[in-house]
């Protein structure tokens, strides 16, 4: 026999799971989409100069993977969360 907590427990679970599996599966078919047509973009801009515009890309990428912890962090503060 289930209490109606246990059994709203495991729905508010069920619910929670699926929602971890749905952020995670958008978020790789938003990868296979936009990954392929940033290197496309980047090779057909870069020309002569792929490899350069190549590293561009992916430094850009580190600064704002080193700066987005900070960056929510105070946006958290600003916003009394």
């Amino acid at each position: 026999m289930v209490k109606r907590g246990g059994l709203l427990l495991r729905v508010v679970a069920d619910v929670r799971l699926l929602r971890r599996f749905l952020r995670r599966w958008s978020r790789g078919v938003a990868e296979m989409v936009v990954g392929p047509c940033s290197y496309v973009a980047t090779i057909d801009m870069g020309g002569r100069h792929i490899p350069q515009v190549f590293a561009l890309m992916n430094m850009s990428g580190n600064f704002a993977a080193a700066l987005t912890p900070v960056l929510v962090a105070r946006f958290f503060e600003a916003t009394n969360n």
